[in-house]
This record gives C-alpha cells, structure tokens and sequence, in this order.
C-alpha cells in the first residue's frame, strides 16, 4: 500500500513538473523576445542615432517594400533592394509580428506596422537565421522606416 502512494506522488509530482516546464519553455521564447525589445528600446533611447544603431546591427536587407499580406499575428512583407556595403540581401520576404520595434527618421517615435505601406524604403534587421532560399525569409527584430529627403515615402 505504501509503495502504491509513493507511486502515485511521484507520479503527481513527474506532471507537475512537466507542466511547469512547458509553461517555462513558452515563457521563455516570450522572455528572449521581451528582452531584445527592451534592448532595442535602449538603444534608441540612450543613442537617438541611426548611425550608432547601424553600427551595432547588421541590416540584413534595405529596399523598397513591394507588397503587404495582413496575417492573423501581424504582417508579411516583401522588400526589394540590392546589397550594399551594409547589407547582407537583396530581395526577402519579412514577416513583422505585432509588437516588432518599427522606428522612421532619427528613431525618436516607435511606429506601428499599419504605418508600413507600399512604396516606403525599409532597413530590417532579421530576429536569427533566415531560410537561405532565393528569395530569403525571416522575421524582424527591427524595421526601420527610410522617409526620402522630397518628402515623398
């Protein structure tokens, strides 16, 4: 009998456990993406300064976007551009969850991605690897919105 209930408790306490880890390793997906947000946000804040940024983050690609598919968790975009000095691709196709860090001008007002259309020139950096096929697709941890001197997006 006694045997029995130790069974049971641990194997109450082996769910339990799992349980919690689970919730752990989603949290923890949810943490890294609040971290780099908030780092980001530091950045911007303490700098104030595209050039600064641009040091300490690789731009993967910087092009015009020339298309816009709403999703259920944000929006997929693609940008064309050709690699420069600073950039890693020319073509990709970027998909921003809701709550990606989009700046324009100087990087002194965080934008939303309803303020991304069509025709705009657009920096992204990638958040991690991207799918190498031609042309690349990741996700954004930044995108930085390019306003023409003209006037003109």
């Amino acid at each position: 009998m006694r045997s029995k209930t130790i069974i049971i408790i641990t194997a109450l306490l082996i769910a339990i456990t799992f349980i919690g880890l689970t919730g752990c390793i989603k949290g923890g997906a949810d943490e890294v993406a609040l971290r780099q947000k908030y780092e980001t946000e530091n950045l911007i804040n303490e700098s104030n300064d595209i050039g600064k940024i641009k040091e300490a983050i690789k731009i993967g690609i910087r092009g015009k976007v020339t298309s816009i598919v709403n999703g259920k968790a944000g929006i997929t975009i693609l940008v064309e551009g050709k690699v420069e000095n600073d950039t890693i691709y020319d073509k990709a196709s970027v998909t921003i969850p809701k709550g990606t860090i989009i700046t324009e001008n100087k990087l002194s007002t965080l934008l939303d991605i309803s303020d991304i259309i069509v025709g705009q020139t657009a920096e992204i950096v990638f958040d991690g690897a991207v799918a190498e096929s031609y042309l690349v697709q990741g996700k954004a941890l930044t995108v930085h919105l390019i306003t023409q001197t003209d006037g003109s997006n």
